[in-house]
């Protein structure tokens, strides 16, 4: 049978939304930490406010690349995702939901816990299939529940090989469910699955060394179910276990690939909705994620004292030898106003955040988690509209400007996060000690990624 995507859905929905919060570590300080919608700590995530500027206060004319844009992305096949699991952490940010992923013998084991109806283990990333193939090795899956290996969109349509009482199945699930395929599972010819994309076409393949394939079944790529932008996803679902059950897999190999450019992040917001760039990562209660008069927004609620809403990269980019460049809109840096521009990298807790609260501009250092303001200054709008992360061999430098063309460096550190597999959030709210007096909304301008 299908899986009950309305159920199965909501898991991977709010899996992708608290990804960073829960397939992460990052701590208090981060407004995307919230449990029941409130963020971590009140939404203050400056600490004490304290810290230096570390970096020079040299200026220079590094030049404002050309309009942004929200084309479709055509970076980011579904083999940035490979991964052997010898190295007992996912090569790509993974999120679990009601299921216990672990490592062991370089193999991922996927712990099915007693009566639970369903649970997933998908990448917080979308990647592209199209023209593109990813095999998975399927070492063990328990006899008495229903599992699957899938590719999964947003709107909740997906396709996938699914193990349910001694038989494998493939459906295509669309616009309709259909079951393309049915026979009895074979441990060893069954041992590789595969997804294949090739001239609108997806192939179900089956090999018992990786090597040799047979297609199972194919399906048609159609305007209801694209391949451009998919998770890859492993799961359960159907009537609960009295006992845990284990699903053991090995081996996800897609084709040789990498993380996107840093030009391929650049987004001017003009489009009347988010664009595929972007997905909606949090929102607190009163703080809600827009696209209005050509930016990005944050949208208050009269009444709101402690609310904040972001969007995070559904895809990673290397930003090594290049910089991401953010203008500020309305509302930035106004009194308990905060707004957060911020990278990490995919499988650690390592980044770095523009933090902007209250009228002050910090400098926000992450490392294993924990947050560290190393920069405190008053933040103007007229001399701060432009705020730029760059990135030359081993150094990363925080830098702000006026104009977007002559940049003064406020922070700069040697490297300490791997600049070739990041992601990207932004995010804004309410940090204030009353309540607002009336609906508020502060904007983001544009986003620029130069190589």
């Amino acid at each position: 049978m299908a899986r009950p995507r309305s159920s199965l859905l909501l898991v991977a929905v709010v899996a992708t939304l608290v990804a960073f919060a829960c397939g992460r570590a990052w701590d208090d300080y981060d407004p995307r930490l919230g449990s029941g919608g409130e963020p971590g700590t009140g939404g203050h995530v400056v600490g004490d406010g304290g810290g230096e500027s570390v970096g020079g206060g040299g200026s220079g004319t590094g030049g404002q690349a050309g309009g942004g844009g929200s084309a479709p992305i055509v970076c980011g096949g579904v083999g940035v995702a490979t991964d052997d699991f010898d190295a007992g952490v996912p090569n790509v940010l993974f999120a679990a939901s009601s299921i216990q992923p672990s490592f062991a013998n370089g193999e991922l084991q996927l712990g099915i816990p007693a009566n639970s109806g369903f649970g997933n283990y998908g990448t917080y990333g979308y990647y592209d299939l199209t023209g593109r193939s990813i095999a998975l090795e399927v070492i063990q899956v328990p006899d008495d529940a229903n599992v699957f290996f899938s590719l999964d969109q947003t709107d909740g349509y997906y396709i996938d090989f699914t193990f349910t009482g001694g038989m494998l199945l493939t459906y295509r699930a669309g616009a309709a469910t259909q079951v393309l395929s049915s026979q009895s599972y074979d441990p060893v010819a069954h041992r590789h699955l595969r997804f294949r994309e090739e001239a609108g076409t997806i192939y179900f393949e089956a090999s018992p060394d990786g090597g040799a394939w047979e297609a199972l079944a194919t399906g048609e790529v159609g305007s209801d179910l694209p391949m451009n932008r998919v998770a890859v996803n492993m799961g359960y679902y159907g009537t609960p276990s009295t006992v845990d059950r284990l699903m053991v897999v090995d081996n996800l190999v897609g084709d040789p690939e990498s993380h996107c450019p840093v030009g391929a992040v650049s987004d001017d917001f003009e489009a009347p909705a988010l664009s595929d760039l972007w997905q909606v990562d949090w929102e607190d209660m009163g703080c809600q994620v827009a696209t209005a008069d050509g930016r990005l927004a944050f949208e208050l609620e009269a009444g709101v004292a402690q609310g904040t809403c972001g969007v995070a990269s559904p895809r990673a980019y290397d930003i090594s030898a290049g910089r991401l460049t953010l203008e500020v809109g309305p509302g930035v840096g106004d009194a308990g106003i905060q707004s957060w521009f911020g990278v990490e990298t995919v499988g650690d807790d390592d980044g770095i955040v523009f933090d902007v609260n209250d009228g002050t501009l910090y400098i926000q250092r992450v490392e294993n988690g924990n947050w560290e303001s190393v920069l405190a200054s008053a933040f103007t709008t007229d001399a701060m509209r432009y705020l730029r992360l760059e990135v030359t061999e081993n150094t990363v430098t925080c830098q702000t400007s006026a104009d977007g063309q002559r940049f003064s460096t406020v922070y700069a550190t040697a490297a300490y996060f791997d600049p070739t597999r990041i992601y990207v959030w932004l995010g804004g709210g309410a940090n204030a000690s009353s309540p607002l007096a009336e609906a508020t909304s502060l904007g983001l301008e544009e986003l620029i990624g130069t190589p």
